[in-house]
């Protein structure tokens, strides 16, 4: 991933954005820290950044839309 993401920078000739899903998002995260010159911004969808699985408002989400508790 690290030799993608310069030669995405290289090719564009300017930062980019990475888009990570669930634990996407955490390896985005990590990426963007390891090479804060070439990524622009993060954006992380549903990444599991903290431990309490309520500590988001995504679980609301997931029991309206499975119809099953988050725990």
């Amino acid at each position: 991933m690290l030799d993608l993401v310069k030669e995405l920078s290289d090719k564009h000739g300017s930062k980019i954005s990475l888009v990570g899903w669930s634990l996407g998002g955490l390896y985005a995260r990590q990426l963007a820290k390891m090479m804060p010159e070439r990524v622009r911004q993060v954006i992380t969808l549903g990444s599991p950044f903290a431990g309490d699985p309520r500590s988001t408002n995504a679980w609301r989400v997931y029991e309206w839309a499975s119809g099953r508790k988050s725990d």
